[in-house]
């Protein structure tokens, strides 16, 4: 008897730490791959408005960065994009990403912040 409580002990301290894991790996792949959208975008949108005249930029921004992050989310996640702050000249940019991913087996929610600033040389 004491046997098979120690044993059913055992399977279920297993169970949560693979649960635990689990929930980790997807957080950590979630975080990964929208920071990397995010910051991708971001650079590809800075070099596309960099090529615009400055009164033009902040009517074309959001458009631009949504265009260039379609292009890397991943598709059993839904996104909500804000234009947080927006600088014409020096071109500045901050955008904030709210993912929610609704197809692992945990409801995973993160929100990621990326600020650029364009530099002068």
């Amino acid at each position: 008897m004491k046997g098979i409580v120690m044993a059913v002990g055992l399977l279920a301290l297993s169970m949560g730490v693979s649960l635990g894991l689990m929930f980790y790996v997807s957080f950590e792949s979630l975080k990964l791959d929208t920071d990397t959208a995010l910051k991708q975008a971001l650079e590809e949108t800075m070099v596309a408005l960099d090529t615009l005249d400055p009164s033009l930029r902040q009517q074309q921004a959001l458009s631009l960065f949504v265009s260039n992050f379609s292009l890397r989310k991943k598709k059993a996640v839904s996104y909500k994009i804000d234009l947080m702050g927006f600088i014409a000249d020096p071109l500045a940019l901050r955008i904030r990403i709210s993912a929610t991913d609704t197809a692992s087996l945990f409801d995973l929610q993160l929100t990621a912040e990326e600020t650029m600033i364009e530099v002068q040389e």
